[in-house]
Protein backbone atom coordinates (compact mmCIF):
# COMPACT_ATOMS: atom_id res chain seq x y z
CA UNK A 1 0.00 0.00 0.00
CA UNK A 2 1.43 3.52 -1.17
CA UNK A 3 1.40 6.66 1.04
CA UNK A 4 -1.30 7.41 -1.06
CA UNK A 5 -3.86 5.12 -0.34
CA UNK A 6 -3.49 5.33 3.35
CA UNK A 7 -6.90 6.62 5.04
CA UNK A 8 -4.79 9.16 7.63
CA UNK A 9 -1.66 11.05 6.97
CA UNK A 10 -0.23 10.56 10.41
CA UNK A 11 -1.49 10.01 13.74
CA UNK A 12 0.08 11.66 16.51
CA UNK A 13 0.31 9.65 20.27
CA UNK A 14 -0.11 11.21 23.53
CA UNK A 15 1.73 8.64 25.83
CA UNK A 16 -0.54 6.39 27.97
CA UNK A 17 1.81 7.58 30.86
CA UNK A 18 -0.48 11.24 30.48
CA UNK A 19 -3.72 9.38 30.74
CA UNK A 20 -5.02 10.96 33.96
CA UNK A 21 -3.29 14.39 32.82
CA UNK A 22 -6.13 16.92 32.86
CA UNK A 23 -3.67 19.23 30.57
CA UNK A 24 -4.35 19.11 26.63
CA UNK A 25 -1.64 17.53 25.16
CA UNK A 26 -0.13 21.01 24.01
CA UNK A 27 2.55 19.17 21.54
CA UNK A 28 -0.29 17.18 19.48
CA UNK A 29 -3.21 19.66 18.90
CA UNK A 30 -0.50 22.50 17.72
CA UNK A 31 1.19 20.10 15.37
CA UNK A 32 -2.45 18.50 13.82
CA UNK A 33 -3.42 21.95 13.51
CA UNK A 34 -0.41 23.46 11.40
CA UNK A 35 -0.45 19.99 9.04
CA UNK A 36 -3.93 20.26 8.76
CA UNK A 37 -3.21 23.91 7.41
CA UNK A 38 -0.18 22.21 5.29
CA UNK A 39 -3.29 19.86 3.43
CA UNK A 40 -2.33 17.00 6.10
CA UNK A 41 -5.10 14.66 7.26
CA UNK A 42 -4.34 13.67 11.19
CA UNK A 43 -5.73 12.09 13.81
CA UNK A 44 -4.99 12.32 17.73
CA UNK A 45 -4.84 9.10 19.76
CA UNK A 46 -5.02 10.28 23.37
CA UNK A 47 -6.60 7.80 25.55
CA UNK A 48 -7.58 8.90 28.94
CA UNK A 49 -8.17 6.99 32.07
CA UNK A 50 -10.75 9.04 33.89
CA UNK A 51 -9.44 7.67 37.16
CA UNK A 52 -9.95 4.61 36.68
CA UNK A 53 -6.54 3.75 37.47
CA UNK A 54 -6.48 1.42 34.45
CA UNK A 55 -2.75 -0.40 34.11
CA UNK A 56 -0.42 1.48 31.96
CA UNK A 57 0.20 -1.89 29.67
CA UNK A 58 -3.55 -1.93 28.95
CA UNK A 59 -3.81 1.45 27.97
CA UNK A 60 -0.43 0.99 25.73
CA UNK A 61 -2.16 -1.87 24.16
CA UNK A 62 -5.52 0.36 22.95
CA UNK A 63 -3.21 3.12 22.34
CA UNK A 64 -1.58 0.62 19.63
CA UNK A 65 -4.66 -0.64 17.93
CA UNK A 66 -6.09 2.82 17.72
CA UNK A 67 -2.84 3.75 15.51
CA UNK A 68 -3.66 0.29 13.60
CA UNK A 69 -7.19 1.21 13.03
CA UNK A 70 -5.87 4.61 11.41
CA UNK A 71 -4.38 2.79 8.78
CA UNK A 72 -1.82 6.37 8.11
CA UNK A 73 1.58 6.44 6.67
CA UNK A 74 3.35 8.32 9.85
CA UNK A 75 3.07 8.12 13.40
CA UNK A 76 4.12 10.44 15.54
CA UNK A 77 4.82 10.42 19.02
CA UNK A 78 6.03 12.88 21.53
CA UNK A 79 7.96 11.66 24.85
CA UNK A 80 9.50 12.87 27.78
CA UNK A 81 12.15 11.30 29.73
CA UNK A 82 9.86 9.48 32.31
CA UNK A 83 8.19 8.38 29.06
CA UNK A 84 10.87 6.34 27.41
CA UNK A 85 9.92 3.04 28.15
CA UNK A 86 6.33 3.41 27.67
CA UNK A 87 6.88 5.08 23.99
CA UNK A 88 9.96 2.41 23.05
CA UNK A 89 7.62 -0.70 23.66
CA UNK A 90 4.25 0.83 21.67
CA UNK A 91 7.20 1.59 18.95
CA UNK A 92 8.45 -2.26 19.12
CA UNK A 93 4.23 -3.42 19.35
CA UNK A 94 3.48 -1.48 16.30
CA UNK A 95 6.52 -3.44 14.51
CA UNK A 96 5.51 -6.76 15.55
CA UNK A 97 2.41 -6.27 14.55
CA UNK A 98 3.33 -5.75 10.98
CA UNK A 99 3.14 -1.80 10.72
CA UNK A 100 5.44 -0.60 7.79
CA UNK A 101 5.25 3.37 7.97
CA UNK A 102 7.47 5.89 8.88
CA UNK A 103 7.17 6.04 12.98
CA UNK A 104 8.95 9.29 13.91
CA UNK A 105 9.45 10.63 17.75
CA UNK A 106 10.04 14.40 19.22
CA UNK A 107 9.77 16.24 22.47
CA UNK A 108 12.14 16.70 25.65
CA UNK A 109 14.04 13.23 25.31
CA UNK A 110 14.69 12.64 22.01
CA UNK A 111 15.66 16.40 21.13
CA UNK A 112 18.26 15.71 24.36
CA UNK A 113 18.99 12.33 23.89
CA UNK A 114 18.46 11.41 19.94
CA UNK A 115 20.61 8.41 19.87
CA UNK A 116 18.43 6.32 22.77
CA UNK A 117 15.67 5.84 19.48
CA UNK A 118 18.64 5.88 16.74
CA UNK A 119 20.31 2.66 16.87
CA UNK A 120 20.46 -0.59 14.70
CA UNK A 121 16.85 -2.33 14.13
CA UNK A 122 15.70 0.38 16.39
CA UNK A 123 11.45 0.58 15.58
CA UNK A 124 11.92 4.72 15.37
CA UNK A 125 12.89 6.00 11.90
CA UNK A 126 13.25 9.70 12.53
CA UNK A 127 13.79 12.12 15.24
CA UNK A 128 12.09 15.42 15.43
CA UNK A 129 14.68 18.24 17.45
CA UNK A 130 13.03 20.64 19.35
CA UNK A 131 10.07 22.82 18.11
CA UNK A 132 7.99 20.59 15.60
CA UNK A 133 5.51 22.29 13.43
CA UNK A 134 7.58 22.94 10.48
CA UNK A 135 10.04 20.34 10.72
CA UNK A 136 7.33 17.91 10.46
CA UNK A 137 5.47 19.40 7.45
CA UNK A 138 8.72 19.49 5.77
CA UNK A 139 9.39 15.90 6.66
CA UNK A 140 6.45 14.65 5.78
CA UNK A 141 6.53 16.18 2.58
CA UNK A 142 9.73 14.71 1.32
CA UNK A 143 8.88 11.49 2.55
CA UNK A 144 6.03 11.87 0.52
CA UNK A 145 7.37 13.47 -2.91
CA UNK A 146 10.49 10.90 -2.64
CA UNK A 147 12.88 13.60 -1.39
CA UNK A 148 16.22 13.53 0.40
CA UNK A 149 15.61 13.76 4.30
CA UNK A 150 19.11 14.73 4.88
CA UNK A 151 18.24 18.32 3.66
CA UNK A 152 15.78 19.07 5.93
CA UNK A 153 16.88 21.27 9.31
CA UNK A 154 16.06 19.87 12.43
CA UNK A 155 16.26 16.05 12.13
CA UNK A 156 18.19 12.96 13.49
CA UNK A 157 18.11 9.41 11.80
CA UNK A 158 20.15 6.57 11.56
CA UNK A 159 22.25 5.20 8.70
CA UNK A 160 25.51 3.57 10.75
CA UNK A 161 25.73 5.82 13.06
CA UNK A 162 23.19 8.78 14.74
CA UNK A 163 23.09 11.76 11.89
CA UNK A 164 21.62 15.12 12.62
CA UNK A 165 21.27 17.64 9.64
CA UNK A 166 21.28 21.22 10.28
CA UNK A 167 19.57 23.21 12.95
CA UNK A 168 16.41 24.99 12.14
CA UNK A 169 15.31 28.35 13.24
CA UNK A 170 12.92 28.84 15.59
CA UNK A 171 9.28 29.70 14.18
CA UNK A 172 9.65 33.42 15.03
CA UNK A 173 6.18 34.50 14.23
CA UNK A 174 3.73 32.51 16.47
CA UNK A 175 0.88 34.54 14.71
CA UNK A 176 0.88 32.10 12.15
CA UNK A 177 -0.09 29.46 13.72
CA UNK A 178 -3.54 28.46 13.70
CA UNK A 179 -6.24 27.58 16.53
CA UNK A 180 -5.01 24.29 18.36
CA UNK A 181 -7.08 21.41 16.87
CA UNK A 182 -9.30 20.79 19.93
CA UNK A 183 -11.93 19.12 18.09
CA UNK A 184 -9.33 16.12 17.99
CA UNK A 185 -9.87 15.21 21.78
CA UNK A 186 -12.01 14.25 24.19
CA UNK A 187 -13.19 17.58 25.38
CA UNK A 188 -15.43 16.21 27.89
CA UNK A 189 -12.90 14.94 29.84
CA UNK A 190 -10.80 17.68 30.16
CA UNK A 191 -13.98 20.18 30.94
CA UNK A 192 -14.71 17.99 33.64
CA UNK A 193 -14.51 20.39 36.99
CA UNK A 194 -11.48 20.14 38.95
CA UNK A 195 -9.15 22.18 41.30
CA UNK A 196 -5.81 22.16 39.15
CA UNK A 197 -7.23 25.34 36.58
CA UNK A 198 -7.33 27.36 39.91
CA UNK A 199 -5.51 26.00 42.73
CA UNK A 200 -7.50 24.58 45.00
CA UNK A 201 -11.00 25.87 43.94
CA UNK A 202 -12.89 23.59 41.46
CA UNK A 203 -13.61 25.43 38.00
CA UNK A 204 -14.81 23.73 34.70
CA UNK A 205 -12.01 24.97 32.14
CA UNK A 206 -8.91 24.64 30.42
CA UNK A 207 -5.08 24.88 30.33
CA UNK A 208 -4.32 27.77 27.27
CA UNK A 209 -0.11 28.83 26.01
CA UNK A 210 0.32 32.73 24.65
CA UNK A 211 3.97 32.36 24.46
CA UNK A 212 7.02 29.64 23.71
CA UNK A 213 10.04 29.55 25.49
CA UNK A 214 11.95 31.34 28.71
CA UNK A 215 14.35 33.94 28.48
CA UNK A 216 15.75 32.56 31.47
CA UNK A 217 18.89 30.02 32.24
CA UNK A 218 17.71 28.35 35.23
CA UNK A 219 19.87 25.25 36.61
CA UNK A 220 16.75 22.57 36.58
CA UNK A 221 14.93 23.66 33.79
CA UNK A 222 15.39 21.77 30.76
CA UNK A 223 14.22 24.97 28.64
CA UNK A 224 17.94 26.16 27.92
CA UNK A 225 19.11 22.74 26.08
CA UNK A 226 15.44 22.38 24.44
CA UNK A 227 16.15 25.73 22.49
CA UNK A 228 20.16 25.39 22.00
CA UNK A 229 19.19 22.66 18.97
CA UNK A 230 17.95 25.92 16.91
CA UNK A 231 19.42 28.45 15.12
CA UNK A 232 17.58 31.54 16.72
CA UNK A 233 17.62 35.50 17.70
CA UNK A 234 14.71 34.78 20.24
CA UNK A 235 14.20 31.95 22.62
CA UNK A 236 11.11 33.47 23.94
CA UNK A 237 8.26 34.61 21.83
CA UNK A 238 5.12 35.30 22.20
CA UNK A 239 1.52 35.01 20.28
CA UNK A 240 -0.10 38.12 19.30
CA UNK A 241 -2.56 38.98 21.81
CA UNK A 242 -5.74 39.22 19.15
CA UNK A 243 -5.16 35.17 18.36
CA UNK A 244 -5.14 34.23 22.13
CA UNK A 245 -8.41 36.00 22.74
CA UNK A 246 -9.63 34.08 19.60
CA UNK A 247 -8.57 30.84 21.36
CA UNK A 248 -10.58 31.80 24.35
CA UNK A 249 -13.84 33.56 22.37
CA UNK A 250 -13.69 29.83 20.53
CA UNK A 251 -13.30 28.01 23.52
CA UNK A 252 -16.66 30.18 25.77
CA UNK A 253 -18.81 29.67 22.71
CA UNK A 254 -17.82 26.07 21.96
CA UNK A 255 -17.03 24.49 25.22
CA UNK A 256 -18.62 27.06 27.45
CA UNK A 257 -15.21 27.18 29.65
CA UNK A 258 -15.75 28.37 32.77
CA UNK A 259 -12.49 29.09 33.87
CA UNK A 260 -9.00 29.30 32.38
CA UNK A 261 -4.84 29.03 33.38
CA UNK A 262 -2.27 30.73 31.61
CA UNK A 263 0.32 27.66 31.63
CA UNK A 264 3.43 30.62 30.42
CA UNK A 265 6.53 30.55 32.04
CA UNK A 266 6.96 34.26 31.84
CA UNK A 267 3.63 35.84 31.32
CA UNK A 268 3.72 39.23 32.27
CA UNK A 269 7.53 39.97 30.70
CA UNK A 270 5.89 42.72 28.96
CA UNK A 271 3.43 45.40 30.56
CA UNK A 272 1.54 46.33 27.19
CA UNK A 273 0.96 42.92 26.25
CA UNK A 274 -0.69 42.20 29.41
CA UNK A 275 -2.83 45.46 29.14
CA UNK A 276 -3.92 44.21 25.90
CA UNK A 277 -4.98 41.02 26.89
CA UNK A 278 -6.95 42.27 30.00
CA UNK A 279 -8.44 45.50 27.85
CA UNK A 280 -9.06 42.60 25.50
CA UNK A 281 -11.12 40.08 27.91
CA UNK A 282 -13.37 43.16 28.98
CA UNK A 283 -13.86 44.42 25.42
CA UNK A 284 -14.81 40.72 24.31
CA UNK A 285 -17.23 39.99 27.85
CA UNK A 286 -14.87 37.53 29.00
CA UNK A 287 -13.76 39.29 31.93
CA UNK A 288 -16.78 36.94 33.45
CA UNK A 289 -13.88 34.02 32.89
CA UNK A 290 -12.51 32.78 36.09
CA UNK A 291 -8.82 32.43 35.40
CA UNK A 292 -5.19 32.28 36.66
CA UNK A 293 -2.16 32.17 35.99
CA UNK A 294 2.05 31.51 36.68
CA UNK A 295 4.91 34.41 36.14
CA UNK A 296 7.90 35.29 38.05
CA UNK A 297 8.31 37.89 41.14
CA UNK A 298 10.96 40.02 39.27
CA UNK A 299 8.40 40.87 36.47
CA UNK A 300 5.28 41.04 38.09
CA UNK A 301 4.64 44.92 39.10
CA UNK A 302 1.62 46.57 40.77
CA UNK A 303 -0.09 47.90 37.60
CA UNK A 304 -0.02 44.28 36.37
CA UNK A 305 -1.87 42.72 39.82
CA UNK A 306 -4.39 46.09 38.78
CA UNK A 307 -4.93 45.02 35.30
CA UNK A 308 -5.56 41.38 35.94
CA UNK A 309 -7.53 41.43 39.04
CA UNK A 310 -9.73 43.56 36.94
CA UNK A 311 -10.50 41.44 34.20
CA UNK A 312 -11.31 38.15 36.04
CA UNK A 313 -7.62 36.71 37.56
CA UNK A 314 -7.86 35.41 40.98
CA UNK A 315 -4.83 33.53 41.45
CA UNK A 316 -1.31 34.27 40.39
CA UNK A 317 1.54 31.34 40.87
CA UNK A 318 5.12 32.41 41.65
CA UNK A 319 8.05 29.72 41.31
CA UNK A 320 10.15 31.03 44.65
CA UNK A 321 11.86 27.88 44.92
CA UNK A 322 14.32 28.95 48.31
CA UNK A 323 15.07 31.49 51.15
CA UNK A 324 18.43 31.44 50.44
CA UNK A 325 20.09 34.41 48.11
CA UNK A 326 22.85 32.10 47.65
CA UNK A 327 20.46 29.16 46.51
CA UNK A 328 18.67 31.07 44.16
CA UNK A 329 21.91 32.21 42.86
CA UNK A 330 23.40 29.28 42.24
CA UNK A 331 20.55 27.94 40.73
CA UNK A 332 20.45 31.24 38.08
CA UNK A 333 16.69 31.88 39.08
CA UNK A 334 17.99 35.56 38.78
CA UNK A 335 15.38 36.97 40.79
CA UNK A 336 15.93 38.30 45.29
CA UNK A 337 14.37 37.64 48.35
CA UNK A 338 12.98 41.42 48.27
CA UNK A 339 11.40 41.00 44.65
CA UNK A 340 10.04 38.05 46.14
CA UNK A 341 8.01 39.50 49.40
CA UNK A 342 7.12 42.67 46.56
CA UNK A 343 5.21 40.24 44.63
CA UNK A 344 3.85 38.90 47.71
CA UNK A 345 2.75 41.42 48.96
CA UNK A 346 1.02 43.45 45.37
CA UNK A 347 -0.96 40.17 45.05
CA UNK A 348 -2.36 40.19 49.17
CA UNK A 349 -3.04 44.24 48.29
CA UNK A 350 -5.02 43.35 45.10
CA UNK A 351 -6.57 39.95 46.93
CA UNK A 352 -5.10 38.31 44.14
CA UNK A 353 -4.60 34.60 45.83
CA UNK A 354 -1.21 33.54 46.01
CA UNK A 355 0.66 29.93 45.22
CA UNK A 356 4.14 29.84 46.03
CA UNK A 357 6.18 26.95 44.88
CA UNK A 358 9.07 26.03 46.80
CA UNK A 359 12.37 22.98 45.86
CA UNK A 360 13.86 21.18 48.78
CA UNK A 361 16.86 18.93 48.19
CA UNK A 362 18.51 21.62 45.96
CA UNK A 363 21.66 21.50 45.06
CA UNK A 364 24.33 22.44 48.13
CA UNK A 365 21.49 22.91 50.20
CA UNK A 366 22.26 23.53 54.03
CA UNK A 367 20.37 23.37 57.69
CA UNK A 368 20.42 27.03 57.62
CA UNK A 369 19.28 27.31 53.49
CA UNK A 370 16.57 24.77 54.59
CA UNK A 371 15.45 27.34 57.47
CA UNK A 372 15.50 30.37 55.66
CA UNK A 373 13.55 28.44 53.41
CA UNK A 374 10.60 27.73 55.66
CA UNK A 375 11.11 31.25 57.03
CA UNK A 376 10.34 32.80 53.55
CA UNK A 377 7.22 30.53 53.23
CA UNK A 378 5.81 31.97 56.43
CA UNK A 379 7.13 35.63 55.93
CA UNK A 380 5.11 35.88 52.79
CA UNK A 381 1.94 34.66 53.56
CA UNK A 382 0.86 32.76 50.37
CA UNK A 383 -3.00 31.15 49.88
CA UNK A 384 -1.38 28.04 48.78
CA UNK A 385 2.16 26.41 48.95
CA UNK A 386 3.84 23.51 47.37
CA UNK A 387 6.98 22.03 48.46
CA UNK A 388 8.48 19.78 45.90
CA UNK A 389 12.13 17.52 46.23
CA UNK A 390 14.56 19.10 43.45
CA UNK A 391 14.90 16.24 40.95
CA UNK A 392 17.57 16.31 38.54
CA UNK A 393 15.86 15.79 35.01
CA UNK A 394 18.11 14.91 31.80
CA UNK A 395 18.33 17.96 29.67
CA UNK A 396 18.78 19.96 32.79
CA UNK A 397 22.26 21.55 34.13
CA UNK A 398 22.14 19.84 37.39
CA UNK A 399 21.63 16.62 35.86
CA UNK A 400 25.01 17.10 33.86
CA UNK A 401 26.52 18.16 36.89
CA UNK A 402 25.09 16.24 39.53
CA UNK A 403 23.90 12.42 38.33
CA UNK A 404 27.07 10.91 37.73
CA UNK A 405 27.00 8.04 36.17
CA UNK A 406 24.03 9.20 34.02
CA UNK A 407 20.69 6.75 33.85
CA UNK A 408 20.64 3.81 31.34
CA UNK A 409 17.73 3.87 29.10
CA UNK A 410 15.89 0.99 31.44
CA UNK A 411 16.56 3.41 34.58
CA UNK A 412 14.23 6.56 33.19
CA UNK A 413 11.01 4.72 34.85
CA UNK A 414 11.75 6.36 38.01
CA UNK A 415 10.68 9.60 37.17
CA UNK A 416 7.10 8.47 36.44
CA UNK A 417 4.58 9.57 38.97
CA UNK A 418 4.87 11.97 41.86
CA UNK A 419 6.88 10.08 43.85
CA UNK A 420 10.38 11.67 42.97
CA UNK A 421 8.87 14.89 44.11
CA UNK A 422 8.19 13.84 47.42
CA UNK A 423 10.96 11.99 48.23
CA UNK A 424 14.66 11.00 46.90
CA UNK A 425 14.26 8.00 44.73
CA UNK A 426 17.80 6.95 44.00
CA UNK A 427 21.47 8.15 45.71
CA UNK A 428 22.42 9.99 42.93
CA UNK A 429 19.29 12.42 43.19
CA UNK A 430 20.58 13.25 46.51
CA UNK A 431 21.69 17.14 45.73
CA UNK A 432 21.82 18.55 49.67
CA UNK A 433 24.63 19.06 51.83
CA UNK A 434 22.51 18.42 55.29
CA UNK A 435 21.45 15.04 57.20
CA UNK A 436 17.68 15.85 57.11
CA UNK A 437 15.57 13.09 56.00
CA UNK A 438 13.73 14.24 52.93
CA UNK A 439 11.15 12.35 53.51
CA UNK A 440 9.90 13.31 56.67
CA UNK A 441 10.83 17.03 56.21
CA UNK A 442 8.13 16.68 52.74
CA UNK A 443 5.89 15.18 55.15
CA UNK A 444 6.58 17.72 57.48
CA UNK A 445 6.09 20.93 55.16
CA UNK A 446 2.81 18.85 53.50
CA UNK A 447 1.48 19.08 57.21
CA UNK A 448 2.13 22.54 58.18
CA UNK A 449 1.73 24.58 55.01
CA UNK A 450 -0.48 22.52 52.35
CA UNK A 451 -3.35 20.00 54.23
CA UNK A 452 -5.43 21.98 55.32
CA UNK A 453 -6.36 24.25 52.35
CA UNK A 454 -6.00 21.23 50.14
CA UNK A 455 -9.14 19.81 51.81
CA UNK A 456 -10.91 22.80 53.31
CA UNK A 457 -10.78 25.44 49.45
CA UNK A 458 -12.62 22.80 47.35
CA UNK A 459 -15.47 22.54 49.98
CA UNK A 460 -15.56 26.37 50.46
CA UNK A 461 -14.71 27.65 46.95
CA UNK A 462 -18.51 26.19 46.35
CA UNK A 463 -19.84 28.66 48.56
CA UNK A 464 -17.68 31.15 47.23
CA UNK A 465 -18.18 31.14 43.76
CA UNK A 466 -21.79 29.33 43.68
CA UNK A 467 -23.74 32.04 41.59
CA UNK A 468 -20.82 31.37 38.88
CA UNK A 469 -21.74 27.27 39.39
CA UNK A 470 -25.75 27.97 38.74
CA UNK A 471 -24.86 29.90 36.00
CA UNK A 472 -22.54 27.52 34.30
CA UNK A 473 -24.10 24.45 31.60
CA UNK A 474 -21.55 22.17 34.23
CA UNK A 475 -24.01 23.22 36.96
CA UNK A 476 -24.46 19.31 38.02
CA UNK A 477 -21.04 18.25 37.65
CA UNK A 478 -19.67 20.83 40.20
CA UNK A 479 -22.30 19.05 42.21
CA UNK A 480 -20.90 15.39 41.96
CA UNK A 481 -17.37 17.34 41.70
CA UNK A 482 -17.44 18.68 44.89
CA UNK A 483 -18.47 15.71 46.99
CA UNK A 484 -15.94 13.35 45.02
CA UNK A 485 -13.29 16.12 45.25
CA UNK A 486 -13.32 17.32 49.16
CA UNK A 487 -14.46 14.06 50.49
CA UNK A 488 -12.30 11.26 48.00
CA UNK A 489 -9.10 13.83 48.29
CA UNK A 490 -9.13 13.88 52.10
CA UNK A 491 -8.73 10.47 52.41
CA UNK A 492 -6.96 10.20 49.04
CA UNK A 493 -3.97 12.20 50.40
CA UNK A 494 -4.48 11.56 54.49
CA UNK A 495 -3.30 7.89 52.96
CA UNK A 496 -0.20 9.68 51.02
CA UNK A 497 0.86 11.42 54.31
CA UNK A 498 0.63 8.05 55.79
CA UNK A 499 2.89 6.43 53.38
CA UNK A 500 5.44 9.32 53.21
CA UNK A 501 5.97 8.97 57.30
CA UNK A 502 6.11 4.66 56.57
CA UNK A 503 8.55 5.67 53.77
CA UNK A 504 10.79 7.73 56.06
CA UNK A 505 10.39 5.58 58.83
CA UNK A 506 11.36 2.97 57.34
CA UNK A 507 14.71 4.97 55.61
CA UNK A 508 15.45 6.44 59.63
CA UNK A 509 15.28 2.34 60.50
CA UNK A 510 17.61 1.52 57.98
CA UNK A 511 19.72 4.13 58.79
CA UNK A 512 20.19 3.38 62.64
CA UNK A 513 20.85 0.00 61.21
CA UNK A 514 23.76 0.74 59.34
CA UNK A 515 25.27 2.91 62.16
CA UNK A 516 24.18 -0.03 64.36
CA UNK A 517 26.44 -2.54 62.37
CA UNK A 518 29.17 -0.03 62.14
CA UNK A 519 29.78 0.05 66.21
CA UNK A 520 29.62 -3.79 66.08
Amino acid sequence: MTYTDRLIDIVLVSPPTRASSPIVPFPCIYLASYLRLKGFDCCIVDIKDAGKQTHIRKIEQETVSQILAANSSFVGFTCLSAEYSCVLRMALDLRKQGYKGIVIVGGHHPTFYPGDFLYPQSPFDFVVLGEGEETLVELLQVLKLGGQVHKVPGIAYYRDEVVMTSKRAVLEDLGILPMPSYDLLNMDFYLQPRTSIIRYSIFAGIDVQTTRGCPCQCTYCGNPSLWAVHTYKKRFRCRPIPNVLDELEFLYNRYRIDSFFVNDDSFTVSEQRVRDFCDGLVHRKLDSLVWGMQTRVNIFTEKMAQMVASSGCIQVEFGVESGSERILKLMKKGITLNQIHNAYAICKKYKLRTFANFMINTPTETEEDLKATIALARAIKATHYGFFVTVPLPGTMIYQEYVHPPLKKDEYDVYLGSQPYKRIIDPRFKLNHHRRNISFLAAFLYAQFTAIPLYADPFFSFFRYFRNYTKSVHRKQYLKAVWTITFYRFFKHFLTFLLLLASATKDLSRRFSNRAARMT
